[in-house]
């Protein structure tokens, strides 16, 4: 079935296994299936909707709603949100069901769902089991670490993305099992290292792309089983230290050779696929999967199709950050940990047969509810009878079809978020007007002024120069002018590893990291070398030489 997106106009293909899937999970209710209609938006446009509700990176200082302390939030003070502590929230000093509407039939679901999540009170940062890590978001288990995002089993850790299971590690991007890396991207099972990419089991190494089972490496590219090796070239080892500790010591010599780096990685052969241990797969960044297709960041999922970063996860379609087991989800987001047949839902686990339901934890069989905890037969937060339910639910499903809201995830219009906040921005960035355009909402950071924060410093040239009170002063970042500090952990990091301090906030050392992965677009293309038919995500017009999986492996081993 061939389709044109509703909001882009993109061509796009329904197919026949989309349609057996949509069958499959559709819900039953007095033995009868409701029907889920086909997309009416391409993957891209309903990725993008379902990115515009997850605010990972933006933290704010606001009051509890409850209480009135102090705490971190996702949620900017003054919005029309009633927000609680973490402990405030799972307390039983409040009922979610207090706050349950009736279904008015005569105005459109979304609309009323709007208003319902604006009166429930919700989490001000979904942050599980952490120790001295209160700076962190949708995050779990979590030691001693700082401005770490979607990050799990870690300790001593700051300014991070997907950092699971590592130690001592900053301004990392997707690593797992490392330690005392910085500026780490894709990157597993490593050690001390220093700016490298899609790296695993690697030690000792600055400046290194594409390296597994290697030490001692320094501007290397596509390396296997290697040591002592600088620009693939190979030393003994007093020639690489003496050669290292020259290059380091000399800007002239450094410049050189990340000049020659560059080169290197254009003449040395990429993969046309990311991944390991896949059947019949496509996408990037790939472990452990089999039939799953126009996947992304995946691990363990089967019989899949548009999945963005999830882990065990089978038989699901449209789903982004899932941490399994789940199986049978639709157009879901945030969710996981025994997830069975959930449709149209965002940050709920685990659950079964829910519909439309955000911030539901424990419930099944719910409809258009938020903030809800152990509890099932529920519509809009309202309680009803396992048969007042099954009576209920197919004629809401009916008003909705008729607004044309049913098989439709949450508009991005009623996102707790401005667009600009949530991880949408990350992976389709908009223009201020261009969000505006279509009605979403947008938030403008004020520039809080030098007077507020105190005197603006230049971070010295060595990490020697550095003092103690350089934690208590301001500075501002080279490129977006954005303020930002360096905390006492971080300069001990630095001065540990011998590493200048940074010269960029942030977010924006996040933003380059996010630059060095592909984009999640898949192009068809022939393999360079046996002119196979592959998908990759290097577009045509790059370029790398881009090989199918057997020429590369060919090529490295």
């Amino acid at each position: 079935m061939n389709k044109s997106c509703h909001q882009c106009s993109a061509a796009f293909e329904v197919t026949n296994d989309d349609v057996a899937f949509l069958e499959r999970v559709a819900p039953t209710f007095l033995g009868k299936k409701e029907q889920i209609p086909p997309p009416t938006l391409c993957p891209d446009c309903r990725q993008q909707r379902r990115a515009a509700r997850r605010n990972e990176r933006m933290l704010y200082h606001r009051k509890s709603d409850l209480s009135g302390k102090q705490m971190i939030s996702i949620y900017r003070p003054g919005e029309s949100f009633t927000v609680y502590t973490q402990d405030e929230w799972w307390s039983d000093d409040w009922d979610p069901l207090s706050f349950g509407i009736e279904i008015d039939f005569r105005r459109p679901f979304f609309a009323q769902f709007d208003e319902l999540q604006k009166k429930v009170p919700r989490l001000a940062l979904t942050n599980k089991k952490q120790e001295n890590s209160e700076y962190c978001n949708q995050s779990e288990s979590l030691k001693n670490s700082y401005l770490l995002f979607g990050s799990i089993y870690s300790e001593d850790c700051l300014y991070g993305t997907r950092v699971l299971n590592s130690k001592d590690c900053v301004d990392c991007l997707w690593i797992d099992k490392c330690e005392r890396c910085y500026e780490a991207v894709d990157c597993k099972q490593c050690s001390n290292l220093q700016y490298c990419w899609n790296c695993t089991d690697t030690h000792d190494t600055r400046y290194a792309v594409d390296c597994n089972t290697s030490s001692d490496l320094l501007f290397c590219v596509g390396r296997r089983r290697a040591k002592h090796q600088i620009l693939n070239q190979q030393y003994s080892p007093a020639e690489f230290k003496r050669k290292r500790e020259e290059i380091l010591g000399s800007q002239k010599l450094f410049s050189e050779c990340r000049a020659a780096f560059a080169d290197l990685l254009c003449s040395i052969p990429v993969r046309a696929v990311i991944g390991t241990q896949m059947e019949d797969c496509s996408g990037n960044y790939i472990d452990q999967c089999a039939h799953a297709h126009d996947v992304f960041g995946v691990i363990e999922v089967q019989d899949a199709r548009y999945i963005h970063d999830a882990f065990k996860l089978k038989d699901a379609m449209d789903v982004y950050s899932f941490y399994g087991p789940g199986e049978l989800c639709y157009e879901m987001y945030s969710a996981g940990v025994g997830m069975s047949r959930c449709l149209f839902g965002a940050d709920c686990w685990p659950g079964d047969n829910l519909l439309y339901c955000d911030h539901c934890f424990n419930c099944t069989d719910c409809f258009g509810c938020t903030g809800l905890r152990h509890k099932k037969f529920c519509i809009l937060n309202k309680q009803y009878s396992k048969d007042e339910y099954a009576a209920l639910a197919p004629k809401l499903i009916e008003h909705m079809r008729k607004s044309n809201e049913w098989g439709e995830f949450f508009p991005v219009q009623i996102s707790p978020f401005a667009y600009n906040e949530t991880v949408a921005q990350e992976y389709f960035p908009l223009a201020k007007n261009d969000a505006f355009s279509r009605g979403w909402e947008w938030y403008d950071e004020p520039d809080p002024g030098d007077n507020y924060l105190g005197p603006v410093v230049t971070p010295p040239a060595s990490i020697e120069e550095a003092r103690d009170d350089i934690t208590k002063q301001i500075l501002r970042c080279e490129v977006t002018n954005k303020p930002f500090k360096i905390i006492p952990q971080e300069l001990a990091f630095y001065r540990e590893t011998q590493i200048p301090l940074p010269r960029k906030s942030p977010d924006q050392r996040h933003k380059e990291r996010m630059a060095l992965r592909n984009p999640r677009t898949l192009y068809d293309r022939e393999c360079m070398k046996c002119k196979r038919a592959i998908q990759t995500t290097y577009a045509p017009d790059r370029p790398e030489i881009v090989y199918c999986e057997e020429c590369y492996l060919s090529v490295v081993y």
